[in-house]
């Protein structure tokens, strides 16, 4: 039987794969699209489950979306209304929801990557017109 526990290690394994953010390159196409297959595997699964943070990774999947780790937090910009946008970049109607502190400006940092993903879904069940 697979548990939660499975996928966080999974996701965990993908993201460490990206490079740090001092590079200006973001994440292969390769690792965004496995990262993004493992994130719509785990919405199917959570959705099963009935937890509420489905429509949450859905949506991280459907967009290609990844927090950036810097030191030692994970990061989500305010970048995405721009036409081209990184993997750590969501639009402001998103990131406006967010829980979370802000570091910068147009920065919100989370202590763990599951952090980051767990405001991104609440900020998702915020925007649904059911919610």
């Amino acid at each position: 039987m697979i548990d939660e526990s499975a996928f966080q290690n999974a996701l965990d394994d993908l993201a460490g794969l990206q490079r740090p953010s001092t590079t200006v390159a973001d994440p292969s196409d390769d690792l965004l699209a496995r990262y993004s297959g493992t994130c719509a595997v785990f919405a199917d699964w959570l959705e099963e489950q009935g937890d509420w943070r489905a429509a949450g990774y859905r949506w991280l999947s459907l967009h290609a979306k990844l927090p950036r780790r810097a030191n030692s937090n994970w990061g989500w910009w305010r970048f995405g209304d721009r036409g081209v946008s990184a993997p750590e970049d969501l639009p402001s109607k998103v990131w406006d929801r967010m829980p979370g502190s802000r570091s910068h400006q147009l920065l919100k940092e989370y202590p763990s990557r599951c952090d980051a993903e767990s405001a991104l879904c609440k900020a998702i069940l915020s925007l649904e017109p059911d919610a």
